[in-house]
């Protein structure tokens, strides 16, 4: 072997040990103790796919690839494959069913509970948030973008008023709707104390807020009969009213009539 290959070979060690030692290298390693891969994939999500140890532990334990994941680090592999758009990809790793916790009730999602998905996440990545709430808009399910639209707080759901879905449209009424129910006496006298306020990061009187900031918003709805479901809400406000009827024409009223029917 000539000098030049076998200074090649004599480099290979040490150019694999200086990968191996550096964030990305770590996160491509099947060496890696597991829980300190889980950490670094939150923000390599990539290395997620690339690592074979998440097949193989699969296949060792019999869980699922979802399974497997933390939240935090699922739903960072969920953003980037939806800004991927590779959905098959997306749906071999985090099925439909999977993009959404079912277990938590709607408070929890509505106050933001500290201890909810979306608590968690805050407390552990904040702009995962935000990157979180954009994928789940732009998911290629209509199913899950209307799921979203009908449990995400108030104050996420800026980002589903764009989506041309009727039915997605549907969920962001349905949500405001039941955030509504959920506050009870606090939407009449939102400075009230919380049951449990400890427990939430949003106070009632920003989730009141949140709520009519999006049902302001859905008035300009190029579906009619969004805009008139919307004002056939009991969180709709008198300024609400003045709008639609210095804009809005006679089919638009027998809409909103047929809707409070």
């Amino acid at each position: 072997m000539n000098d030049v290959g076998q200074n090649n070979r004599a480099s290979e060690p040490k150019t694999y040990s200086y990968i191996c030692e550096t964030a990305g290298g770590r996160a491509l390693d099947p060496s890696t103790p597991w829980e300190e891969l889980v950490n670094l994939w939150i923000d390599q999500p990539q290395a997620m796919l690339d690592n074979p140890i998440l097949a193989l532990k699969s296949l060792n334990e019999g869980k699922s690839l979802h399974g497997l994941l933390p939240d935090v680090c699922r739903l960072s592999l969920y953003t980037y494959l939806i800004h991927r758009k590779d959905t098959k990809v997306l749906e071999s790793y985090i099925t439909e069913a999977q993009r959404l916790e079912d277990c938590e009730d709607f408070l929890e999602w509505q106050s933001m509970g500290k201890w909810s998905l979306l608590g968690r996440l805050l407390s552990r990545k904040p702009a995962l948030v935000e990157d979180y709430v954009a994928a789940l808009a732009s998911d290629p399910s209509k199913n899950v973008r209307k799921k979203a639209a009908e449990k995400l707080p108030a104050s996420h759901l800026v980002p589903f008023l764009k989506d041309s879905s009727f039915d997605v449209g549907k969920g962001v009424i349905k949500n405001l709707s039941n955030h509504r129910i959920t506050l009870g006496s606090l939407w009449q006298n939102p400075d009230s104390d919380h049951p449990n306020a400890e427990r939430f990061i949003k106070k009632p009187n920003e989730v009141v807020g949140d709520v009519l900031a999006i049902a302001r918003k859905l008035q300009h709805n190029p579906h009619l009969c969004i805009r008139a479901l919307n004002l056939a809400q009991d969180y709709a406000q008198d300024d609400m009213f003045e709008y639609a009827c210095e804009h809005e024409k006679h089919w638009f009223f027998v809409s909103f009539a047929q809707c409070r029917d």
